[in-house]
């Protein structure tokens, strides 16, 4: 049943709205079992992704118009089991997976982890070689990161070097977490966050010019 859903969602959303990539769920394996993105298993996601694949393989016009993958992953379960389980299925099965997405946060710099993509790298030429890797959320999202930091130029500085280390690493694309604040100027945070955008009226921030001159 999941997997005949996800099909006539992605032909919907393809056919009627053009959309090409398909990412199969978000941070699976962020605290297994206990979080509001996931409470399966790995063997549990796999049959899902499982069915989902094999709807999609069965209209070959639609196959070919599209890029399916997964999964967000968090890199947050016990010594990374739940991805590799998964992974391990996915291969084992010789099912398609267009590309393998992650989420390299880390607490310090541009909030982009060269170790995470590293081992992901790993696990993409173990288990899916033919997959690309798609970074799907990247930044710096904590809230005691601060107003001048997410202002500054440095800030934007740190994330083209990001940049750099990630065509470098073979990344084939980024979503950064937060381009434009979350608040806005009557709020009790005004101005203050996530993102390198101020919003009502949208204007860059200084860590925006790193990109203006990239």
């Amino acid at each position: 049943v999941f997997g005949r859903v996800m099909y006539q969602v992605i032909k919907y959303a393809r056919r009627e709205l053009g959309v090409q990539y398909f990412e199969l769920w978000n941070e699976p394996d962020q605290f297994p079992l206990n979080t509001f993105f996931f409470k399966g298993t790995a063997t549990e996601l796999f049959a899902m992704y499982e069915a989902t694949i094999k709807d999609i393989e069965a209209d070959v016009g639609l196959a070919s118009e599209i890029e399916i993958g997964c999964c967000g992953f968090a890199l947050n379960s016990f010594l990374n089991i739940f991805p590799i389980d998964f992974l391990s299925r996915v291969r084992d099965n010789n099912l398609r997976m267009d590309f393998l997405s992650f989420h390299p946060y880390i607490s310090t710099g541009a909030g982009y982890s060269p170790a995470s993509v590293e081992l992901v790298s790993q696990w993409r030429d173990q288990f899916v070689p033919e997959a690309d890797l798609i970074n799907s959320e990247w930044g710096r999202i904590g809230f005691d990161f601060g107003s001048e930091n997410w202002r500054s130029l440095e800030y934007g500085l740190d994330k083209i070097t990001a940049m750099i280390d990630m065509n470098d690493r073979d990344i084939k694309m980024a979503h950064a977490a937060g381009l434009v604040s979350i608040d806005d100027d009557a709020g009790p945070f005004s101005s203050c966050c996530i993102g390198i955008y101020e919003v009502n009226p949208i204007k860059p921030k200084g860590s925006a010019y790193a990109y203006y001159y990239m």
